[in-house]
C-alpha cells in the first residue's frame, strides 16, 4: 500500500515539471513559428481606398471585380482601342494565372483592380504594338534591321544585375530599353517626338507615384523611375503574366511557369525593341541593346532561339544575403494584394526552389551547348563588380571584343562617384538595416539543401 502510494507521489512529482515543460515547448514552438508570421503593411491611404471598395469586391459590382476572362479582357482591349488583332501569341501562360486569380479569395480590393487593369492595359498595349507593325515604314525597318549581338544580364535575382545594365547602358554605343518606354512603346503624339514622351513619362510617374503612395516601403528594394533603364519584364509581360501583379503566382507555382513556351513572348519582345530602335534612332546610328532580367535565366532556350547571338552576362552573389533580399523585395506585392498574415517563411522556401529551378535549367543549358552556337556566356561574380566596377566592365569588353574607349571610361567614373554619395546619403550600405536569413526562418542548410550545388560551381562563400 505504501509503495504504491510512494510509487504515486514520485509520478506526480516529475509529470507536474514535465507537463510545465511540454506546455513552455508548445507555446515557444508557437511563438516561434508566429515570428515569421507577418500583416500587411501599406499605408493608411491604402487602407483607405480598400475601406471604400470593399461593399464592390464584395458584391462584385465592378468588372475590375468579378471573375477574370480572358476573352472578356480581350473584347474589352478591342472596343477601347477599336482593334482587334493580337498576332501571333501563346496565351497559356495568362490563362493560367487567370485561372489562379480565380481561385483565390485573399485579395484586397485595391489588389484586385491592380490585376484587372494590368491585363487590360498589356492587351491594348499589346493591340498597339501588332497594330504599329502593320505601318509600311516599320515593317521596312523590322525587315532590315534585325537585333544583333545583345547583352542579356541574367541572374537569380538581388545579384547585382540592376548595377550592372546601368553600368554597361551608360556606354555611348549602347542603349537600354526605359521604363516608360517598355510600359508603352508605340508613340501616341507621332508628329511631336518630344511631347509624346513627356506625355507618356507623366502618365507612368503619376502611376507609379501611386504606387509608392501605397506601399512605401517599395522604394527600399527598387529604385523603379519612368525615366531608367529597366528590365525586360516590362515587355515580355506583354505576352506572359511576369510582372509584379502576378509575382504571388509564378513564385508559388515556379514548375507551372517553367513550363511555358515563350517563343512568341520572345519573338515579340524583339520587334518591340526593333519599334523602339526605329521611333529613337537613324540606321547609320543604331546601338547594341543592353538588356537584363533575372527571369531569363530560366527560360534561355527561348532568349537564344529569338536572339541567336546574345551576349549573356550571368551575374552570381553570395545566396546568404541573395534569399533575404529576394524576399524583402517580394513582400510589398503581398502587400498590396493580399489580406495577409503572410508566412514569411514560406515565401523564403518559395524563393529558394525557384532560384534552384532557374539555375539548375541554365546550368543544363549552357552544359549542352552547340559547337556551332552563336551566343556567349560571361560569368560575373557581385563581389568582384562592387569593389571595382570599371575593371569588370573592361573584362566584359575584353573577353567579348568591344572597345573600352575613355570617354565611356569617364562617364563610368562619374556615374559610380555619384551613385555611392547618393547609396550612402540614403543609408544603402547600412548592414544593421539588411534583411538576414533568420529573419525568415531560413538557414544555411536550407540554401544549401536547394542550391550547395550552385555554390560548390561557382565558388561562392557560405
Amino acid at each position: 500500500m505504501n509503495q504504491d502510494i510512494n510509487k504515486n507521489s514520485l509520478m506526480l512529482q516529475y509529470s507536474i515539471p514535465l507537463a510545465i515543460a511540454v506546455l513552455v515547448a508548445m507555446l515557444m514552438k508557437n511563438k516561434k513559428e508566429k515570428k515569421y508570421i507577418k500583416n500587411a503593411n501599406v499605408s493608411l491611404k491604402a487602407k483607405w481606398l480598400n475601406l471604400i471598395a470593399w461593399p464592390y469586391w464584395k458584391f462584385k459590382l465592378r468588372k475590375q471585380f468579378k471573375p477574370l476572362s480572358l476573352e472578356k479582357l480581350k473584347k474589352d482591349a478591342a472596343k477601347r482601342e477599336g482593334l482587334d488583332d493580337f498576332g501571333e501569341w501563346n496565351d497559356k501562360p495568362f490563362n493560367d494565372i487567370i485561372k489562379l486569380i480565380n481561385e483565390n479569395k485573399n485579395y484586397t480590393p485595391v489588389g484586385r483592380i491592380f490585376v484587372y487593369e494590368y491585363f487590360a492595359k498589356k492587351l491594348s498595349t499589346k493591340l498597339r504594338i501588332r497594330q504599329a507593325l502593320k505601318d509600311p515604314e516599320i515593317d521596312k525597318y523590322v525587315t532590315a534591321n534585325p537585333i544583333r549581338r545583345p547583352f542579356f544580364i541574367v541572374g537569380i535575382g538581388r545579384v547585382g544585375t540592376t548595377f550592372l545594365h546601368r553600368l554597361l547602358s551608360l556606354d555611348p554605343k549602347s542603349r537600354s530599353p526605359y521604363t516608360w518606354e517598355l510600359t508603352d512603346p508605340v508613340p501616341r503624339i507621332l508628329d511631336d517626338r518630344e511631347k509624346d514622351k513627356k506625355k507618356r513619362v507623366k502618365y507612368l510617374e503619376e502611376r507609379l507615384h501611386f504606387f509608392h503612395s501605397l506601399v512605401p516601403h517599395f522604394g527600399e528594394s527598387h529604385n523603379l523611375k519612368a525615366t531608367n533603364p529597366e528590365e525586360c519584364m516590362y515587355g515580355l509581360s506583354i505576352d506572359s503574366p511576369f510582372m509584379f501583379e502576378c509575382f504571388r503566382y509564378t513564385f508559388r507555382n515556379s514548375d507551372l511557369m517553367f513550363g511555358w513556351d515563350l517563343t512568341p513572348a520572345y519573338r515579340n519582345y524583339a520587334y518591340l525593341l526593333q519599334i523602339l530602335e526605329h521611333y529613337s534612332t537613324s540606321p547609320e546610328e543604331k546601338k547594341r541593346w543592353v538588356l537584363k532580367a533575372p527571369a531569363h535565366l530560366g527560360f534561355l532556350p527561348f532568349l537564344v532561339e529569338v536572339f541567336p547571338d546574345a551576349d549573356i552576362i550571368w551575374v552570381h552573389r553570395d545566396l546568404k544575403k541573395v534569399i533575404p533580399s529576394a524576399v524583402k523585395f517580394l513582400l510589398p506585392f503581398w502587400d498590396i494584394h493580399e489580406t495577409g498574415p503572410f508566412d514569411t517563411q514560406e515565401i523564403g522556401f518559395q524563393v529558394l526552389k525557384y532560384m534552384s529551378t532557374a539555375s539548375q535549367k541554365a546550368d543544363k543549358f549552357f552544359n549542352e551547348a552547340k559547337d556551332n552556337a552563336l551566343y556567349s556566356v560571361t560569368h560575373v561574380k557581385y563581389d568582384d563588380l562592387i569593389p571595382d566596377p570599371i575593371g569588370t566592365v573592361k573584362k566584359i569588353y575584353e573577353k567579348l571584343g568591344y572597345e573600352f574607349t575613355d570617354e565611356y571610361h569617364n562617364i563610368l567614373a562619374n556615374f559610380i562617384a555619384k551613385d555611392k554619395l547618393e547609396r550612402e546619403s540614403e543609408g544603402v550600405h547600412n548592414e544593421a538595416k539588411k534583411p538576414k536569413l533568420e529573419d525568415y526562418g531560413l538557414t544555411v542548410e536550407d540554401i544549401d539543401n536547394y542550391l550547395g550545388w550552385y555554390n560548390e560551381k561557382f565558388s561562392l562563400e557560405m
